[in-house]
């Protein structure tokens, strides 16, 4: 009785929908007309509404008994049109009460499968959840196969020893025009890298990675000429040039937000010798400056900040300049801490303020700085400079540009490879031990750690071992270490770990997570794209036509060759074809809606349009009737004139 209940309120819905439409399509005979509330007549939607839910109803279901393929089968049927007397109930449906109840008393089950969504799985732990509109049958059935995820898991890290770029928006110094510094994922935490520009007629820009002493150069000069084309030859405020470099993947964009001046904002290897002059030291003429930048690691960086010298954020080295401005003049150039100078070839000494420079001879210095080692690196060399006209006493500096910018990497981009330390909490982590077990338990790996060791090294140690496989998983920029057993759905135990080290990656495995699943693929489960996972939730794409499909799968293990089956009854496919059209944001109904809201806009625009058109129409009449009003006055007023003249005319005459 319930289920004839619902079965008569569907007849009631379909008929009362069927009569709508009716009445929208209607046409009198005697006048060829419509009715005046119909409104939507010879409207595509109505017209594709009512095909689809007459092809449903009439098609039937595939796949079911031959004997419940569609409604007249069980008492649901359309009326006799030749017999009414209201067109209006034109193809709706009815029920043959004594048919039906036939029919749900002896074969309820294929009632139902007439009517729903009937699924079937050779394996129970797989559970049927919904469909869509794309979830097509298909007499073959589908295959399943799924990937339980037996891995165990760290947590994610990421790398502690990055070192840290001079300026997070610009990558260099505000004013050098470097707009964006972009690495890529190979780059690894701890590299440090320095840019130089070098000038005049061939314009180009070079990186050198300080940490690896490897550099490359990218001449520039046809991408700053088309940037500032058709005039000009700076880059202005929105105009920018990329430079890739992808030996080293970097890639650094110059922008005119920033003011870059070809030739002067980003070159290196200049002296500056600003406020120096006569008044404050000595004056130095002629000769180059020349900065070996591949000896210049990130180490000696480090040193040259550490001497107190070096400010690296603008990449200039500023050294002390003494003069006496006596007669003849004596320049000296003044010790410097840490860093160390080579007077026209002599030994590398820490001063060289004894020599007088002011002696009109040009004078090559090289100067350097105490590397851990120690070693002397040469950090630059100014060559054949002269020293002359000396003329007050006092203290002053010179600075020489070592480079523009020291940059480097973004935090966010970090290493698999860098010690353990780097990644876990406790800083006196040392070398240990630890056992990998299966459930059995048998011991299946020793695993012998160093503290140096990172998490690529651990990877490779569990790696090695035949029944273990061991990755280090990068994602969303952190790392983590993965570990499966090579016999599947076999829990690993992790035991007997000496420096608890172990404790510290945080290995858990991965209940109720199904790692990958596939339709009609490989039977290992591998993901090709035909099924997405989430949890324990599987979800057939549109690359197969089960599209839509979603299931819930309770088991804990890897299953293969899984016969999936299912039958779309009339109910099941009337719902999504109407859920498809009222869809608020797809939906026929709703296109429909916003297609007359467009068309009513529209008509609305054109009866403003025209009641515009009828104004100005109205008032060019109104002026033309006082213009035509105005000149039968004037006429009025000179037949007048015209009459008084005649009459005093006559008048003289009859004297």
């Amino acid at each position: 009785n319930a289920i004839k209940a619902e079965l008569q309120s569907f007849v009631d819905a379909f008929n009362a929908l069927k009569t709508f439409i009716n009445t929208h399509s209607e046409i009198d005979e005697t006048t060829g007309k419509t009715d005046e509330d119909a409104v939507l007549f010879g409207t595509r939607t109505l017209s594709a509404i009512d095909s689809e839910i007459t092809r449903i109803i009439g098609t039937g279901t595939q796949g079911v008994s031959g004997d419940f393929t569609v409604l007249s089968q069980i008492g649901i049927d359309f009326i006799n049109n030749n017999a009414l007397s209201d067109p209006l109930l034109a193809d709706t449906i009815e029920i043959d009460n004594e048919k039906l109840d036939t029919a749900l008393l002896n074969n309820i089950e294929d009632v139902r499968r007439l009517l729903t969504f009937d699924f079937s799985s050779s394996d129970p732990r797989l559970v049927y959840l919904t469909s869509t509109g794309q979830t097509v049958y298909n007499a073959s059935g589908y295959t399943l196969n799924v990937a339980y995820d037996d891995r165990f898991k760290s947590d994610s890290y990421a790398d502690l020893g990055s070192f840290t770029q001079i300026d997070a928006d610009t990558g260099g110094p505000a004013e050098d025009g470097i707009s964006n510094i972009a690495f890529g994922d190979p780059v690894i935490s701890g590299h440090a890298f320095r840019y130089s520009y070098v000038g005049g007629g061939t314009e180009e820009l070079t990186v050198r990675n300080l940490t690896l002493g490897t550099s490359e150069t990218v001449d520039i000069t046809t991408l700053l000429d088309g940037a500032v084309e058709p005039d000009g030859t700076d880059l202005l405020a929105g105009q920018t040039v990329s430079v890739s470099f992808s030996t080293l993947n970097v890639t650094i964009t110059l922008s005119g937000d920033n003011n870059f001046a070809r030739a002067t904002n980003i070159s290196d290897g200049t002296l500056d010798l600003s406020g120096i002059g006569n008044t404050n030291g000595g004056n130095m003429t002629g000769g180059t400056v020349s900065t070996p930048t591949s000896t210049m690691d990130k180490l000696t960086v480090d040193a040259l900040i550490l001497a107190g010298a070096f400010d690296q954020a603008t990449g200039l080295l500023t050294l002390p300049l003494e003069s006496d401005g006596g007669i003849g003049g004596v320049t000296r150039m003044n010790p410097a801490a840490g860093i160390k100078f080579r007077l026209d070839g002599g030994s590398i000494v820490t001063d060289i303020s004894g020599t007088d420079l002011d002696d009109s001879s040009p004078h090559t210095i090289e100067i350097y700085v105490t590397d851990t080692g120690p070693t002397e690196v040469l950090v630059a060399t100014l060559t054949d400079y002269t020293f002359s006209g000396s003329t007050q006493d006092g203290t002053g500096t010179f600075t020489i540009d070592l480079g523009t910018g020291l940059i480097s990497e973004t935090s966010t981009v970090i290493s698999a490879t860098s010690p353990m330390q780097n990644y876990l909490t406790s800083p006196t982590l040392g070398n240990g031990t630890f056992d990998i077990t299966d459930s059995v338990p048998t011991t299946l790996a020793t695993i012998a750690y160093n503290a140096t060791d990172s998490l690529t090294d651990l990877a490779a140690l569990i790696d090695a071992d035949p029944d273990l496989n061991a990755s280090v998983v990068s994602s969303g920029g952190t790392f983590r270490l993965e570990v499966t057993h090579a016999s599947p759905n076999d829990n690993l135990i992790f035991t007997n770990d000496s420096n608890n080290l172990i404790v510290q990656l945080n290995m858990s495995d991965q209940n109720n997570v199904l790692l990958s699943a596939n339709i009609n693929g490989a039977s290992d489960g591998a993901d090709d794209g035909s099924v997405t996972v989430s949890g324990s939730v599987l979800t057939a794409t549109d690359q197969t036509g089960a599209g839509g499909l979603k299931l819930l799968y309770t088991g804990t293990d890897d299953v293969n060759g899984v016969t999936l089956n299912y039958t779309i009854g009339l109910g099941a496919q009337l719902f999504h074809a109407l859920d498809t059209m009222l869809n608020v944001t797809t939906g026929s109904v709703e296109n429909e809606i916003d297609s007359l809201d467009d068309q009513n806009h529209q008509t609305q625009v054109r009866v403003d349009q025209m009641l515009a058109r009828l104004e100005q129409q109205r008032q060019f009449l109104i002026n033309r009737f006082i213009a035509m009003e105005t000149a039968l006055i004037t006429m009025n007023r000179i037949l007048d004139s015209m009459r008084q003249s005649f009459d005093s005319l006559t008048a003289f005459q009859s004297r």
